[in-house]
């Protein structure tokens, strides 16, 4: 899923697809660079991409995701490609938490960092 794809429209197809609890990926010209979860995964991509595509005025403060958006953003004003996906589904809400805390645990990507 593109980030020019994300969508906040119920009845798009897309929207039906993404927004379900699972672990998902966000990848930086194909490269997986962070993992998270969530109970609602499209919306939780719209908060991406919002904070992505932000004002300076409007930044996250959280030091958590300071280098995840200052990378994103960088990546999205130099018109490289931002795409985020759903790794594994999961509706329980302890093993949704679980099985992210696994992935990053395996697949180790650069820009998370805790976690692992």
């Amino acid at each position: 899923l593109q980030l020019n794809e994300i969508t906040v429209s119920k009845y798009s197809e897309i929207y039906n697809k993404y927004n379900i609890s699972a672990v998902y990926g966000i990848y930086l010209n194909n490269e997986l660079v962070y993992v998270g979860s969530s109970k609602q995964c499209m919306l939780r991509f719209c908060q991406h991409r919002r904070k992505i595509i932000m004002d300076e005025s409007k930044r996250c403060a959280w030091k958590d995701y300071t280098l995840v958006y200052n990378t994103l953003r960088q990546a999205y004003h130099n018109g490289d490609n931002i795409s985020f996906e759903i790794i594994d589904k999961e509706s329980d809400p302890i093993l949704l938490k679980m099985l992210e805390r696994a992935y990053l645990r395996v697949l180790k990507p650069r820009l998370n960092v805790k976690n692992y």
